[in-house]
């Protein structure tokens, strides 16, 4: 998803590029290069895009996170391919590289719980 999210941002530069370049070609052909009430909306439009790339690059790991969230799990395992965690020392699964939080890092380092085995209730006519 990360991946996905810097393709945008990539072509977000590109998309503000355009303009730019038209509003030089243009504005040095008609020797107005700085002619801000007719240029303006042109170079907004460029800061738009370019400052939505930015965000892609800068927060991509934050955004890839909100767009598809990681289930909850105590069972230790990568939520993309089921490669267990356990023993891992970094948070990132060697299978598929997807970046793992921390806490399913620490439950998988531990060792599993083993539930008591069910109390019998005593017969009351034993005595003992």
């Amino acid at each position: 998803m990360r991946g996905h999210i810097r393709l945008a941002g990539l072509l977000c530069y590109l998309v503000a590029v355009f303009p730019l370049l038209m509003w030089l070609v243009e504005g040095i052909r008609d020797d107005d290069l700085w002619n801000v009430a007719y240029y303006s909306p042109i170079w907004i439009w460029s800061g738009t895009f370019t400052a939505g790339g930015l965000a892609a690059f800068r927060f991509n790991r934050a955004l890839a996170g909100r767009l598809v969230p990681l289930p909850e799990s105590d069972v230790g395992e990568c939520p993309a391919c089921g490669f267990s965690a356990r023993g891992l020392s970094v948070p990132r699964c060697p299978e598929c590289g997807l970046d793992l939080p921390a806490d399913l890092i620490s439950s998988a380092s531990e060792k599993p719980r083993v539930a008591p085995p069910p109390v019998q209730p005593r017969d009351p006519g034993s005595g003992g």
